[in-house]
């Protein structure tokens, strides 16, 4: 080797393209187009969809709840941030996130009170509390969902009004509170038919029924969880687990026997579209923080959920069940990341 180019590679004047020239940097080398800020703002564009259904079908209340839960989460965030001098995290949209997923999980008539309190918790107690973003254990939303079902149980389950766009196969939506309660008394009393559920099926896909305000519309859900599929920020191995073998499960322990009858089929389709099951499925579940990495991690975890919900409705007084099956799937999640985690090829 010359002088000349001795001096030339010392120099860095040697006469190559910069950009073939190889960058020394710390790891990591491979890098994903996704920040946290732009995964959040993916998921608030997702929940446009659902938002949107609420705010056509419950207007005011809707409106009222989301306004306030969302605030309510933002400015927790800042004050957190202010108190434990942290760096601000509210440019990662992770607040508005929480605040707008707690304000779906909502009845219509829920006090705009409870509906900050709870946006509240959800912030302070299962986000910063466990150390911030990335850190919880427990999905905040859904948590903070479950604390006030405790000890607001009967505000929390007898809050719902009727859609502004009329009512479920023409039965007052006050009154008949939510699909699964009034599909209970049909089955109960042998009423339960066949055109009752087709009718019915129809205003669960669109959203014109009682319900929790972000959980009424299943093609709403639908439209918000392909976007973020679209976008790959979501695997749908979790959410497709999860309404399988929920589906397969009520198919074949709700349908007394009478497997293939159509009736059989179209209260498993029902009990599938209703109680909350999409919002779960396509958003709860699939938080990255709270769910599996691992391909068969989220599979096992996708079918707990699934079964869960289920026994939850079956075995106790909670008919939305989902909400609890995915916190005590949350709790799991290590074990599950632990025996589902890949081997290291020649490590035994």
């Amino acid at each position: 080797m010359t002088n000349t180019i001795k001096s030339q590679i010392l120099t860095g004047t040697e006469n190559h393209d910069s950009s073939a020239l190889l960058h020394l940097s710390a790891s990591p080398h491979l890098r994903s187009g996704n920040s946290v800020q732009n995964i959040m703002r993916h998921v608030l564009i997702a929940l446009l969809p659902a938002t949107a259904a609420a705010l056509l079908f419950f207007q005011i209340h809707a409106l009222i709840l989301i306004a306030v839960s969302v605030s309510a989460a933002i400015l927790t965030e800042f004050l957190a941030a202010l108190i434990l001098k942290r760096p601000g995290t509210l440019r990662d949209y992770s607040a508005a996130v929480t605040g707008l997923l707690f304000a779906l999980t909502l009845p219509p008539l829920t006090p705009w009170w409870m509906a900050a309190a709870g946006a509240v918790i959800a912030i302070a107690l299962f986000k910063v509390a466990f150390g911030g973003l990335g850190q919880n254990l427990l999905n905040p939303a859904l948590a903070a969902r479950a604390l006030l079902l405790i000890f607001f149980y009967n505000t929390m389950t007898t809050s719902w009004v009727e859609p502004y766009l009329g009512t479920m196969a023409g039965v007052d939506a006050v009154s008949m509170a939510t699909p699964l309660a009034l599909f209970d008394e049909l089955l109960v009393s042998g009423a339960l038919e066949t055109q009752y559920l087709q009718n019915s099926i129809i205003h669960l896909l669109i959203g014109n029924t009682g319900g929790c305000i972000g959980e009424t519309s299943f093609i709403a859900l639908l439209l918000g969880a392909a976007w973020l599929w679209i976008k790959k920020i979501i695997s749908f191995r979790i959410p497709f687990m999860f309404i399988l073998s929920f589906f397969i499960l009520t198919w074949l322990f709700q349908t007394n026997g009478d497997y293939f009858s159509l009736t059989a089929l179209l209260s498993a389709v029902f009990l599938t579209c209703s109680g909350g099951i999409a919002l779960a499925a396509f958003f709860m579940a699939n938080d990255t923080t709270t769910s599996p990495i691992t391909p068969l991690g989220k599979i096992i975890f996708g079918i707990g959920c699934g079964a869960l919900t289920l026994a939850f409705r079956q075995f106790t007084i909670l008919a939305e069940g989902a909400c609890f099956a995915i916190l005590f799937m949350n709790l799991l999640r290590p074990l599950i990341e632990k025996y589902t985690k890949p081997k290291v090829f020649g490590h035994r």
